[in-house]
């Protein structure tokens, strides 16, 4: 009787034994799923922080890429200031320079209505100086007329004075 209710314990022991052993290996391979998975999930942390070092390391690439754009555009920006204004001075010289042009462009006109004045009056003097030589030969034939008339004159006197003795 005890042996049997041995056997019979023995057989529900191996029962749950096995019973427990099922579980066991259906844990087991719950586990090992598990463990795959997690090696999975380990493996795909892993690529995932790779990529991430590498994104990380991107962005400090572009990021000072960025800076250094940023640096650039600075000096840019104070080169063309500095070009603006420069070309403002440039500009004002320019006009100042216009300004002396039509300044020296009113004093060319002024020479040259100077030496177009001076052409006439040298023209004028020559006409006068023409006059003047005219007039003198003039003046020379008429004082020879008056001499020649004076002479004529005295000997007629001397004849009216001899007529009027007699």
């Amino acid at each position: 009787k005890q042996t049997k209710e041995l056997q019979q314990q023995n057989k529900t022991h191996q029962e749950a034994n096995q019973q427990l052993q099922a579980k066991l290996d259906s844990q087991t391979q719950v586990v090992n799923q598990l463990e795959s998975e997690r090696n999975h999930l380990q493996t795909t942390i892993t690529e995932l922080q790779q990529q991430n070092q590498t994104h990380q390391e991107a962005n400090q690439q572009l990021q000072a890429k960025l800076d250094s754009q940023t640096k650039q555009t600075k000096e840019l920006q104070q080169q063309n200031k500095t070009h603006q204004e420069t070309n403002q001075q440039l500009q004002t010289q320019l006009d100042s320079q216009n300004q002396r042009i039509k300044q020296l462009e009113g004093v060319e006109e002024f020479q040259q209505r100077l030496v177009t004045d001076t052409y006439q009056y040298k023209q004028h003097i020559a006409s006068l100086q023409q006059q003047l030589d005219q007039q003198r030969e003039l003046i020379n034939k008429l004082q020879q007329n008056i001499s020649e008339s004076r002479t004529l004159a005295t000997i007629g006197e001397l004849y009216l004075n001899k007529w009027q003795r007699k």
